[in-house]
Protein backbone atom coordinates (compact mmCIF):
# COMPACT_ATOMS: atom_id res chain seq x y z
CA UNK A 1 0.00 0.00 0.00
CA UNK A 2 1.44 3.72 -0.53
CA UNK A 3 2.87 5.10 2.37
CA UNK A 4 1.53 8.42 4.64
CA UNK A 5 3.72 10.90 2.67
CA UNK A 6 2.50 9.55 -0.95
CA UNK A 7 -0.63 8.85 -2.20
CA UNK A 8 0.28 7.10 -5.23
CA UNK A 9 1.29 3.42 -5.47
CA UNK A 10 4.85 3.20 -6.27
CA UNK A 11 5.44 -0.13 -7.81
CA UNK A 12 9.18 -1.22 -8.94
CA UNK A 13 9.61 -4.06 -11.30
CA UNK A 14 13.20 -5.64 -11.41
CA UNK A 15 13.95 -7.41 -15.10
CA UNK A 16 12.93 -6.11 -18.63
CA UNK A 17 12.17 -9.59 -19.98
CA UNK A 18 8.75 -10.43 -21.22
CA UNK A 19 7.27 -10.97 -17.70
CA UNK A 20 8.37 -7.57 -16.31
CA UNK A 21 6.96 -5.74 -20.02
CA UNK A 22 3.97 -7.27 -19.66
CA UNK A 23 3.53 -6.50 -15.70
CA UNK A 24 5.01 -2.98 -16.70
CA UNK A 25 2.06 -2.78 -19.76
CA UNK A 26 -0.63 -3.84 -16.89
CA UNK A 27 0.21 -2.41 -14.19
CA UNK A 28 0.54 1.24 -15.92
CA UNK A 29 -3.10 1.27 -17.01
CA UNK A 30 -4.14 1.58 -13.20
CA UNK A 31 -5.15 5.23 -11.98
CA UNK A 32 -2.30 6.38 -9.33
CA UNK A 33 0.24 3.72 -9.84
CA UNK A 34 3.66 4.99 -10.37
CA UNK A 35 5.56 2.30 -12.60
CA UNK A 36 9.11 2.12 -12.88
CA UNK A 37 10.84 -1.02 -14.46
CA UNK A 38 14.45 -1.19 -13.59
CA UNK A 39 16.74 -3.20 -16.17
CA UNK A 40 20.34 -3.99 -15.57
CA UNK A 41 21.58 -4.19 -19.45
CA UNK A 42 22.30 -0.61 -20.91
CA UNK A 43 20.26 -1.34 -23.62
CA UNK A 44 17.23 -3.39 -24.43
CA UNK A 45 17.61 -5.75 -26.64
CA UNK A 46 15.92 -8.16 -28.76
CA UNK A 47 17.65 -11.21 -27.72
CA UNK A 48 16.80 -14.83 -27.65
CA UNK A 49 15.91 -18.51 -29.52
CA UNK A 50 12.43 -19.65 -29.63
CA UNK A 51 9.64 -19.85 -27.16
CA UNK A 52 6.34 -21.21 -27.18
CA UNK A 53 2.82 -19.42 -26.67
CA UNK A 54 0.09 -21.60 -26.34
CA UNK A 55 -3.79 -20.75 -25.22
CA UNK A 56 -3.31 -19.50 -21.54
CA UNK A 57 -0.46 -16.88 -22.73
CA UNK A 58 -2.49 -15.58 -26.20
CA UNK A 59 -5.24 -14.87 -23.92
CA UNK A 60 -3.07 -13.00 -21.63
CA UNK A 61 -1.05 -11.00 -24.39
CA UNK A 62 -4.50 -10.07 -26.24
CA UNK A 63 -5.73 -8.27 -22.91
CA UNK A 64 -2.00 -6.43 -22.90
CA UNK A 65 -2.99 -5.56 -26.64
CA UNK A 66 0.70 -7.55 -27.54
CA UNK A 67 -0.81 -10.55 -29.21
CA UNK A 68 -1.11 -9.08 -33.27
CA UNK A 69 2.91 -9.05 -34.23
CA UNK A 70 3.37 -12.23 -32.53
CA UNK A 71 3.46 -14.87 -34.97
CA UNK A 72 5.41 -18.10 -35.57
CA UNK A 73 5.17 -21.11 -36.60
CA UNK A 74 1.69 -23.10 -35.96
CA UNK A 75 2.51 -26.85 -34.17
CA UNK A 76 1.20 -29.46 -35.92
CA UNK A 77 2.38 -32.46 -34.42
CA UNK A 78 5.21 -33.31 -32.03
CA UNK A 79 7.39 -36.03 -31.83
CA UNK A 80 9.08 -37.49 -28.73
CA UNK A 81 12.48 -39.54 -29.70
CA UNK A 82 14.80 -41.71 -28.10
CA UNK A 83 17.90 -40.00 -28.61
CA UNK A 84 20.46 -42.51 -29.12
CA UNK A 85 18.37 -44.58 -31.54
CA UNK A 86 16.21 -41.97 -33.29
CA UNK A 87 13.30 -44.11 -32.41
CA UNK A 88 9.68 -42.56 -32.21
CA UNK A 89 8.39 -42.83 -28.89
CA UNK A 90 5.31 -40.94 -28.72
CA UNK A 91 4.03 -38.63 -31.16
CA UNK A 92 1.66 -35.75 -29.95
CA UNK A 93 -1.91 -34.83 -32.70
CA UNK A 94 -2.40 -31.27 -33.53
CA UNK A 95 -4.12 -29.06 -31.55
CA UNK A 96 -7.46 -28.99 -31.75
CA UNK A 97 -8.03 -25.62 -30.29
CA UNK A 98 -9.64 -22.79 -32.54
CA UNK A 99 -7.11 -21.39 -34.68
CA UNK A 100 -6.28 -18.26 -33.54
CA UNK A 101 -5.68 -19.76 -30.17
CA UNK A 102 -3.81 -22.81 -31.57
CA UNK A 103 0.15 -23.38 -30.08
CA UNK A 104 3.07 -21.57 -32.17
CA UNK A 105 6.58 -21.77 -31.79
CA UNK A 106 7.54 -18.12 -31.92
CA UNK A 107 10.97 -16.35 -32.20
CA UNK A 108 11.36 -14.47 -28.84
CA UNK A 109 12.52 -11.22 -30.75
CA UNK A 110 9.01 -10.79 -31.78
CA UNK A 111 7.15 -11.48 -28.84
CA UNK A 112 9.82 -8.84 -26.76
CA UNK A 113 9.32 -6.37 -29.58
CA UNK A 114 5.42 -6.90 -29.63
CA UNK A 115 5.76 -6.04 -25.30
CA UNK A 116 8.18 -3.08 -25.89
CA UNK A 117 6.03 -1.00 -28.11
CA UNK A 118 2.93 -1.24 -25.50
CA UNK A 119 5.02 -0.22 -22.40
CA UNK A 120 4.74 3.60 -21.78
CA UNK A 121 8.00 5.74 -22.40
CA UNK A 122 9.67 7.01 -19.58
CA UNK A 123 8.71 3.39 -17.47
CA UNK A 124 12.18 1.60 -18.42
CA UNK A 125 15.35 2.22 -16.46
CA UNK A 126 18.21 1.01 -17.84
CA UNK A 127 21.79 -0.12 -16.51
CA UNK A 128 20.14 -0.52 -13.18
CA UNK A 129 21.37 -3.61 -11.61
CA UNK A 130 19.91 -4.66 -8.15
CA UNK A 131 22.07 -4.94 -5.20
CA UNK A 132 19.61 -4.73 -2.02
CA UNK A 133 16.38 -4.82 -0.99
CA UNK A 134 15.27 -3.09 2.45
CA UNK A 135 11.61 -3.66 4.21
CA UNK A 136 11.11 -0.01 5.43
CA UNK A 137 8.36 -1.28 6.61
CA UNK A 138 4.85 1.41 6.52
CA UNK A 139 7.19 3.25 4.37
CA UNK A 140 7.66 1.03 1.71
CA UNK A 141 10.77 -0.70 0.34
CA UNK A 142 14.04 0.68 -0.38
CA UNK A 143 15.99 -0.58 -3.35
CA UNK A 144 19.81 0.51 -3.52
CA UNK A 145 21.53 -0.28 -7.24
CA UNK A 146 24.75 -1.08 -8.18
CA UNK A 147 25.64 2.22 -9.58
CA UNK A 148 24.37 3.95 -5.83
CA UNK A 149 21.38 5.46 -6.97
CA UNK A 150 18.26 4.31 -4.07
CA UNK A 151 14.98 4.20 -5.27
CA UNK A 152 11.52 4.09 -2.63
CA UNK A 153 8.90 1.37 -4.00
CA UNK A 154 5.59 0.22 -2.26
CA UNK A 155 4.96 -2.66 -4.61
CA UNK A 156 8.47 -5.05 -5.65
CA UNK A 157 7.77 -6.97 -8.99
CA UNK A 158 10.86 -9.57 -9.41
CA UNK A 159 10.43 -10.75 -12.74
CA UNK A 160 14.52 -12.17 -13.22
CA UNK A 161 13.03 -14.32 -15.38
CA UNK A 162 15.61 -17.64 -15.72
CA UNK A 163 18.13 -16.30 -13.06
CA UNK A 164 15.66 -17.87 -10.99
CA UNK A 165 16.37 -21.04 -12.32
CA UNK A 166 18.81 -23.72 -11.08
CA UNK A 167 20.29 -26.67 -12.30
CA UNK A 168 19.88 -26.57 -15.93
CA UNK A 169 21.79 -25.79 -18.88
CA UNK A 170 20.34 -24.76 -21.85
CA UNK A 171 22.71 -23.80 -25.46
CA UNK A 172 19.76 -22.03 -27.75
CA UNK A 173 20.43 -21.08 -31.25
CA UNK A 174 18.48 -19.78 -34.41
CA UNK A 175 19.60 -21.66 -38.05
CA UNK A 176 18.68 -20.80 -41.34
CA UNK A 177 15.80 -23.49 -41.91
CA UNK A 178 17.17 -24.14 -45.63
CA UNK A 179 20.13 -25.81 -44.26
CA UNK A 180 18.29 -28.86 -42.61
CA UNK A 181 15.54 -28.85 -45.03
CA UNK A 182 16.97 -32.09 -46.61
CA UNK A 183 16.21 -34.15 -43.29
CA UNK A 184 13.34 -34.93 -43.59
CA UNK A 185 12.89 -36.63 -39.87
CA UNK A 186 13.29 -33.02 -38.55
CA UNK A 187 10.42 -31.22 -40.38
CA UNK A 188 8.05 -29.79 -40.13
CA UNK A 189 7.16 -31.43 -37.00
CA UNK A 190 8.39 -30.04 -33.46
CA UNK A 191 11.11 -32.74 -32.40
CA UNK A 192 12.42 -34.11 -28.77
CA UNK A 193 15.39 -35.95 -29.10
CA UNK A 194 15.79 -37.26 -25.34
CA UNK A 195 19.09 -38.13 -23.82
CA UNK A 196 20.16 -40.09 -20.23
CA UNK A 197 20.85 -36.50 -19.33
CA UNK A 198 19.04 -34.26 -21.16
CA UNK A 199 17.56 -33.40 -24.67
CA UNK A 200 17.65 -31.47 -27.64
CA UNK A 201 14.75 -29.76 -28.89
CA UNK A 202 13.89 -28.80 -32.54
CA UNK A 203 11.04 -26.34 -34.00
CA UNK A 204 10.88 -23.98 -36.86
CA UNK A 205 10.04 -20.30 -35.37
CA UNK A 206 8.43 -18.71 -38.27
CA UNK A 207 4.88 -17.97 -39.97
CA UNK A 208 5.44 -18.86 -43.77
CA UNK A 209 3.03 -16.62 -44.73
CA UNK A 210 4.80 -13.44 -43.80
CA UNK A 211 8.48 -14.83 -43.93
CA UNK A 212 10.59 -15.20 -46.70
CA UNK A 213 11.34 -18.60 -47.15
CA UNK A 214 15.15 -17.83 -47.14
CA UNK A 215 15.12 -15.89 -43.94
CA UNK A 216 13.23 -18.56 -42.57
CA UNK A 217 14.91 -20.06 -39.26
CA UNK A 218 14.98 -23.56 -37.09
CA UNK A 219 15.52 -23.50 -33.24
CA UNK A 220 17.56 -25.72 -31.62
CA UNK A 221 17.99 -25.78 -27.81
CA UNK A 222 20.12 -28.38 -25.87
CA UNK A 223 19.24 -28.73 -22.61
CA UNK A 224 21.01 -30.70 -19.69
CA UNK A 225 20.06 -31.24 -16.33
CA UNK A 226 22.68 -31.15 -13.27
CA UNK A 227 22.56 -31.80 -9.36
CA UNK A 228 21.72 -28.05 -8.12
CA UNK A 229 24.12 -28.77 -4.81
CA UNK A 230 26.89 -29.70 -7.38
CA UNK A 231 26.83 -27.06 -9.82
CA UNK A 232 29.24 -24.87 -9.40
CA UNK A 233 30.35 -23.72 -12.49
CA UNK A 234 30.45 -20.69 -14.13
CA UNK A 235 26.84 -19.28 -15.09
CA UNK A 236 25.34 -17.95 -18.52
CA UNK A 237 21.98 -16.02 -19.29
CA UNK A 238 20.72 -14.49 -21.70
CA UNK A 239 21.13 -10.80 -22.54
CA UNK A 240 17.84 -10.11 -20.75
CA UNK A 241 16.16 -11.71 -18.29
CA UNK A 242 13.43 -13.96 -19.92
CA UNK A 243 10.09 -15.78 -18.05
CA UNK A 244 8.62 -18.77 -18.84
CA UNK A 245 5.56 -17.72 -21.09
CA UNK A 246 3.12 -19.48 -18.82
CA UNK A 247 3.84 -16.89 -15.73
CA UNK A 248 3.03 -14.14 -17.72
CA UNK A 249 -0.70 -14.81 -16.63
CA UNK A 250 -0.35 -13.72 -13.04
CA UNK A 251 0.31 -9.79 -14.25
CA UNK A 252 -3.22 -9.69 -15.53
CA UNK A 253 -4.44 -11.21 -12.28
CA UNK A 254 -2.16 -7.98 -10.58
CA UNK A 255 -3.67 -5.63 -11.85
CA UNK A 256 -7.33 -6.62 -11.03
CA UNK A 257 -6.16 -7.48 -7.69
CA UNK A 258 -5.34 -3.76 -6.92
CA UNK A 259 -8.06 -2.88 -8.31
CA UNK A 260 -10.50 -4.94 -6.63
CA UNK A 261 -8.22 -4.07 -3.56
CA UNK A 262 -9.04 -0.66 -3.50
CA UNK A 263 -12.71 -1.35 -4.18
CA UNK A 264 -12.95 -4.70 -0.58
CA UNK A 265 -10.49 -3.48 1.39
CA UNK A 266 -8.44 -6.70 0.40
CA UNK A 267 -4.56 -6.63 0.04
CA UNK A 268 -3.71 -6.76 -3.18
CA UNK A 269 -1.11 -9.35 -2.42
CA UNK A 270 -3.30 -11.41 -0.70
CA UNK A 271 -5.68 -12.17 -3.46
CA UNK A 272 -2.95 -12.82 -5.93
CA UNK A 273 -1.53 -15.24 -3.37
CA UNK A 274 -5.30 -16.89 -2.89
CA UNK A 275 -5.73 -17.11 -6.74
CA UNK A 276 -2.20 -17.95 -7.85
CA UNK A 277 -0.67 -20.02 -4.89
CA UNK A 278 -2.76 -22.98 -5.12
CA UNK A 279 -2.37 -23.38 -8.85
CA UNK A 280 1.75 -23.36 -8.19
CA UNK A 281 0.55 -25.93 -5.65
CA UNK A 282 -1.11 -28.25 -7.91
CA UNK A 283 1.58 -27.51 -10.66
CA UNK A 284 4.32 -28.74 -7.72
CA UNK A 285 2.44 -31.89 -6.35
CA UNK A 286 1.64 -32.90 -9.97
CA UNK A 287 5.25 -32.85 -10.75
CA UNK A 288 6.39 -34.57 -7.54
CA UNK A 289 3.52 -36.92 -8.20
CA UNK A 290 4.87 -37.81 -11.93
CA UNK A 291 8.48 -38.58 -10.60
CA UNK A 292 7.25 -40.78 -8.29
CA UNK A 293 5.67 -42.60 -10.59
CA UNK A 294 8.77 -42.91 -12.68
CA UNK A 295 10.37 -43.79 -9.98
CA UNK A 296 8.36 -46.68 -8.71
CA UNK A 297 7.79 -47.65 -12.44
CA UNK A 298 11.50 -48.39 -12.31
CA UNK A 299 11.64 -50.51 -9.49
CA UNK A 300 8.84 -52.87 -10.48
CA UNK A 301 10.24 -53.14 -14.06
CA UNK A 302 12.57 -55.73 -14.69
CA UNK A 303 13.58 -53.82 -18.16
CA UNK A 304 16.36 -50.79 -16.95
CA UNK A 305 17.67 -50.11 -19.80
CA UNK A 306 17.47 -46.09 -21.13
CA UNK A 307 14.49 -47.02 -23.58
CA UNK A 308 12.51 -48.68 -20.90
CA UNK A 309 13.04 -45.90 -18.72
CA UNK A 310 12.45 -43.42 -21.69
CA UNK A 311 9.31 -45.10 -22.26
CA UNK A 312 8.24 -44.79 -18.38
CA UNK A 313 9.35 -41.00 -18.16
CA UNK A 314 7.41 -39.67 -21.73
CA UNK A 315 4.48 -42.09 -21.24
CA UNK A 316 4.29 -40.84 -17.21
CA UNK A 317 3.61 -36.75 -18.36
CA UNK A 318 0.73 -35.75 -20.35
CA UNK A 319 0.24 -33.55 -22.94
CA UNK A 320 -1.78 -29.98 -24.00
CA UNK A 321 -5.31 -32.21 -23.89
CA UNK A 322 -4.50 -33.81 -20.64
CA UNK A 323 -3.58 -30.93 -18.59
CA UNK A 324 -6.10 -28.65 -19.61
CA UNK A 325 -5.29 -26.71 -16.32
CA UNK A 326 -2.36 -25.45 -17.20
CA UNK A 327 -2.28 -25.01 -21.13
CA UNK A 328 -6.22 -24.58 -21.11
CA UNK A 329 -5.84 -21.70 -18.32
CA UNK A 330 -7.68 -18.97 -19.09
CA UNK A 331 -6.97 -15.89 -16.85
CA UNK A 332 -10.16 -13.74 -17.38
CA UNK A 333 -12.99 -16.76 -16.19
CA UNK A 334 -9.86 -17.17 -13.30
CA UNK A 335 -10.78 -13.75 -12.17
CA UNK A 336 -14.06 -13.68 -12.74
CA UNK A 337 -14.81 -16.88 -10.48
CA UNK A 338 -12.60 -15.33 -8.30
CA UNK A 339 -15.06 -12.25 -7.47
CA UNK A 340 -18.17 -14.23 -7.88
CA UNK A 341 -16.83 -16.58 -5.24
CA UNK A 342 -16.34 -12.78 -3.11
CA UNK A 343 -19.63 -12.26 -3.28
CA UNK A 344 -21.19 -15.23 -2.20
CA UNK A 345 -18.71 -15.15 0.68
Amino acid sequence: MPSAQSPTLRIAIIGGGPGGLGSAIALSSLPNVKVTLYEQAKELREIGAGIRIGFNCWKVLGLLGADKDVKGHLKTSVFHRNGLTGEVVKASPPSTRLLYYQPQRVRRTRLQSSLISQVPEGIIKLNKRLSMVEDLKKDGIRLTFEDNTVAIADLLVGADGIRSFTGSTIFRVLIPASSISHIPSLLPQTQWWHGPTGHIYGSLVDDPTETLEEDQKFEIAARKLVDPATDVGKKFSWGIPASNSRVESFFTILVRAIEFSRENGVSAAEIFHGIRSPYYKRMYEYLDAQKSKIEQAKKVSSDQTFAASLKHRINSFGGEETLNWIYGNDIEEVWKKFVEERKTD
